[in-house]
């Protein structure tokens, strides 16, 4: 049973590279990362969860440079927050870059990777119940732009039990 399609949010940075996004079916909770960085976001890989509890890959996207760095998240583990900087970088021919990413999940913070820098930030913080379950964007030999898959934490739950008249459901 759905509880409704995750949404996407975005991109940031800019209209370099090629388009990259999810397969269907859409993502439900990030199952881990790979970020190649150095002075700049190089490439990003992730495998995902859908709803059918299915675990899929998709990526990497970008280039082979700079250091491989593997993030795998815990079961009940969930990304929480999005950030990261854009740059016009001369090695990127001077147009806008991802330059940094750090990930932010309800029990770590995960970076940053990449070169932090003042000029363009961006920041997805989500409310409570509300996780980044995935990512598209644009990528060449870096990553151009991110966007994020948001979706609803949704925890299996072993019972429940009703108030109203005390039974006890469940699988």
């Amino acid at each position: 049973m759905s509880i409704a399609e995750p949404i996407k949010i975005g991109p940031w940075g800019g209209n370099g590279g090629t388009m990259f996004d999810v397969p269907n079916p859409p993502p439900a909770r990030l199952d881990s990362m790979t970020i190649r960085a150095a002075g700049l976001i190089d490439s990003i890989g992730f495998s995902y969860v859908d709803e059918a509890d299915n675990k899929r890959t998709a990526g990497p996207f970008g280039g082979t440079g700079g250091q491989l760095i593997t993030i795998q998240f815990a079961p009940k583990e969930w990304v929480t927050k999005l950030s990261g900087t854009i740059v016009e970088a001369s090695l990127s021919g001077g147009k806008p870059t991802v330059a940094s990413l750090e990930i932010e999940t309800n029990i770590r913070k995960y970076g940053p990777y990449g070169t932090v820098n003042k000029d363009y930030s961006f920041s997805i913080p989500l409310p409570k119940g509300l996780i980044i379950a995935g990512f598209f964007g644009r990528a060449g030999r870096f990553i151009d732009a991110i966007g994020v898959y948001i979706g609803y934490k949704n925890e299996k739950l072993d019972a429940i039990t009703v108030a109203t008249n005390d039974k006890t459901l469940g699988n």
